[in-house]
């Protein structure tokens, strides 16, 4: 690479030199309400291959989030991202009825797609869908052809606003949502609703399986009111834990692409997607790093079963160093290689601060 990049990650490896008392929480109380105040910074320097982008600088999440806790029965969440336009991300009431039910009103993520409902701040990769500053060819979703893309881009997953069920009782699991099937924060334009559930068992103490679900409504034509559902369903595994050894997630996804609906006779095109990652989290008590990870990905996916040259793979080597809890500094390289247009790739190098 070239010596201005060097410099670069020998700087953001500079960070690994804060004080060892960054990360933390903290705690006020503020009328009947215990506070807890919290964010996230991440900031990801980006190079991408010659004919798809460029290098650039980004501030990627720049979050502060406020968790009041009223009693055992009633809590809410409110998480923001200032430096993006103070996008609101989370913004829920949840009610605790007991551990096998809890009740969510608000913006939330969808009941669907393990590796959207991961925590952000557990997440290993530095783009959970990946991407490719510059390439936008994947059918109906744009971007790259990944599991993620997919998930995301079809409105499958993330957050949406609505009301979700959940609870966990011994070793099995479940969550529902009802939503409006429409990007964050935006309203319902069509006057119906999506759904979405996920059921998942515990195996064993570090296995777990997952199945999900989802009906997402779309408009068919808009000037004649026709709205009908697109429907998904995906499987998943994951053995291991976060930051405890080996962890191995993957999922198969199966769906309906709705954004290659064609007017003539309803006819949509079904998509097939599938995932796997896998890293070794492995303690280093020093002074300023307290473990280090290697990790890989390997997502495939054919955004429209009808044709025969759609889709592409992506392949994701990367290597994070922990310097206290999760907070970390990462590298990642997205190799992604479609079917129709050759290889590209992006390199990405983040710090991932929690406090």
């Amino acid at each position: 690479m070239r010596l201005g990049f060097l410099t670069l990650l020998l700087a953001l490896f500079g960070v690994l030199w804060v004080p060892r008392k960054l990360e933390g929480q903290t705690e006020v109380t503020s009328r009947y309400a215990t506070l807890r105040v919290g964010g996230q910074l991440d900031l990801h320097y980006i190079n991408a291959s010659s004919d798809a982008g460029s290098q650039t600088f980004r501030v990627r999440r720049g979050w502060i989030t406020l968790n009041a806790s009223y009693s055992d029965f009633l809590e809410a969440v409110f998480v923001t991202d200032l430096p993006n336009d103070a996008t609101v991300l989370d913004a829920q009431i949840r009610l605790r009825f007991d551990p096998g039910l809890r009740v969510t009103f608000g913006r939330f993520k969808r009941s669907f797609d393990v590796f959207v409902l991961n925590s952000i701040s557990d997440v290993q990769f530095l783009e959970r869908a990946g991407g490719i500053p510059g390439y936008d060819r994947c059918d109906g979703v744009g971007g790259i052809c990944s599991y993620g893309r997919l998930s995301e881009g079809l409105l499958f997953a993330n957050r949406d606003s609505g009301i979700r069920i959940d609870g966990q009782v011994d070793w099995f699991g479940y969550q529902a949502s009802l939503t409006n099937g429409t990007k964050n924060g935006a309203l319902g334009d069509n006057g119906y609703l999506s759904s979405a559930a996920r059921l998942t068992l515990g195996l064993a103490e570090a296995l777990t399986v997952g199945v999900n679900v989802t009906l997402k409504d779309y408009d068919v034509q808009t000037q004649l009111h026709r709205v009908d559902y697109a429907k998904a369903w995906g499987l998943d595994i994951q053995h291991g834990t976060w930051r405890d050894g080996l962890l191995i997630q993957a999922a198969y996804m199966r769906g309906q692409n709705w954004r290659l609906a064609t007017r003539v006779r309803n006819t949509v095109p079904w998509f097939d997607a599938k995932q796997i990652q896998a890293s070794w989290y492995l303690s280093h008590n020093s002074d300023r790093i307290v473990g280090v990870e290697p990790m890989v990905r390997v997502s495939i996916a054919d955004p429209n079963k009808r044709s025969s040259n759609e889709g592409g793979m992506l392949f994701t080597p990367g290597f994070a160093a922990y310097f206290q809890g999760r907070s970390r500094v990462s590298a990642n390289l997205d190799m992604y290689r479609s079917s129709h247009d050759g290889t590209f790739w992006a390199l990405r190098v983040g710090t991932l601060l929690y406090f």
